[in-house]
């Protein structure tokens, strides 16, 4: 990103000092202080939640700290702190240990699965009464407006002239959103080191996969962090929401189906504040005009889909495969998931 010069406008809380709360987090993220130390555009989710004094920062990393203790003694634990050092991957890897947390304090044995040169599932339980099948489970996170919010606090801690107001379509995944706050700040860093001086009238446009984006100077002219304008369209039909969701379904299928295929396989849907619902799961799932996705062949491998939103009320629901063996057998239903 060249030049492009961030900080840490949001706040007056130092991360430094602030990680010294949270035992487990210094102990299994020990990369933190380096990436404070070379800080750079975009800033890293982590380093952004510990400079942030709203109460909600605290509670977010009160519960990392909590799963990462749950998970003391797991295997492999340690590759996945170090995973989550790549921005793309941090609330992937996240919304894995939280799962994996919420099993292991059920008593279940927790390994971590290591990556390879392909990708491969997040982590194998075993449930306290030894079975002979692994459950193997693939996390995916799906952000809701926690991707706007992250994709507004990184354009914001550039530092610039500018002002860039943008439409947000149907932003669901934070590396999405890691990768659009890069191309907008690459386009800022242009404007500036040609001192560009688009207007509100004829601003500088730019279109990212359903987001556009307009930037202009500020009206005072003064460099400062960067003004920011963001509209979510939260609102997308039932065809977008389907052919979303079986995109992340089919990859989460992938991976499964190349590590274990004959495991009790669980893909977990974390949702975060996001525009999903179970009944909209269950449609892509078991409709028969879609056709769902349990009805095809190459799903027979993927035993249940569990989803777990995060939304007050909470939900969490089990959808089962009825073409999958350890469904037919009713192996799954001695397993509490």
């Amino acid at each position: 990103m060249g030049n492009l010069t961030c900080r840490g406008e949001r706040g007056n809380v130092d991360a430094i000092e602030r990680l010294s709360d949270y035992k487990s987090i210094s102990r299994y993220i020990r990369w933190i202080p380096q990436a404070v130390a070379r800080r750079h555009f975009p800033i890293h989710p982590i380093i952004g939640i510990l400079e942030d004094p709203r109460p909600w920062a605290q509670t977010y990393l009160s519960e990392i700290d909590s799963d990462l203790a749950k998970l003391n003694g797991a295997a492999n634990l340690d590759h996945v702190a170090i995973r989550m050092e790549n921005q793309e991957q941090f609330f992937d890897e996240r919304a894995a240990l939280r799962a994996a947390a919420d099993y292991k304090g059920k008593g279940w044995q927790i390994d971590f699965i290591i990556e390879a040169t392909t990708k491969r599932p997040d982590f194998q339980a075993q449930p306290p009464k030894a079975a002979s099948i692994p459950c193997v489970f693939e996390v995916k996170h799906i952000a809701g407006k926690e991707a706007v919010d992250s994709l507004f606090q990184d354009i914001r801690a550039i530092t610039s002239p500018y002002v860039v107001d943008g439409y947000v379509g149907y932003l669901q995944l934070a590396n999405q959103a890691r990768h659009i706050a890069l191309e907008v700040g690459a386009e800022v860093e242009k404007l500036a080191r040609t001192s560009a001086m688009p207007t509100a009238d004829k601003p500088f446009r730019k279109k990212i996969l359903d987001c556009e984006f307009k930037i202009y100077l500020r009206q005072s002219g003064k460099v400062g962090p960067t003004i920011v304008g963001l509209h979510w369209s939260k609102r997308e039909t039932f065809q977008q929401t389907a052919s979303r969701l079986s995109r992340i379904l089919d990859g989460a299928r992938e991976q499964l189906s190349s590590y274990i295929p004959d495991a009790v396989n669980i893909v977990l849907l974390d949702v975060e504040r996001a525009t999903l619902h179970d009944d909209e799961v269950h449609d892509v799932l078991y409709s028969t005009q879609l056709p769902g996705l349990f009805t095809l062949h190459q799903y027979e491998c993927v035993t249940a889909v569990k989803f777990v939103s995060h939304v007050i009320p909470p939900t969490t629901q089990l959808f089962s495969n009825q073409n999958n063996p350890h469904v037919k057998n009713g192996f799954l239903n001695t397993l509490s998931l």
